[in-house]
């Protein structure tokens, strides 16, 4: 179990921004963190303001543990970066 955990952690940690690719999410940005429960209803928690991308995606990972969910339940989370004047000029996992 502790192994998949770092598994996960490491893809985590590995993944592309889903914007546009024109910024790289960084530990200097601000994001408004979200969690996806699975299945179709679309529900979602908004896990709060966090700075940097690591901790956006240890927010999402924290959650999903509380809730007893492990990855295999597909759930999921996005980082939204503040820019702009927009709470979610784009996204990022």
């Amino acid at each position: 179990m502790k192994a998949g955990l770092i598994a996960a952690a490491a893809a985590c940690f590995l993944a592309v921004a889903c914007g546009d690719g024109t910024h790289a999410a960084t530990e200097r940005d601000v994001f408004n963190a979200y969690f996806y429960f699975p299945g179709s209803d679309g529900k979602q928690v908004y896990l709060g303001k966090v700075a940097g991308i690591s901790a956006c995606q240890s927010a999402a990972r924290s959650y999903a543990f509380q809730a007893n969910m492990s990855r295999s339940a597909e759930w999921s989370y996005i980082c939204c970066r503040e820019a702009n004047g927009s709470s979610c000029y784009d996204k990022h996992r």
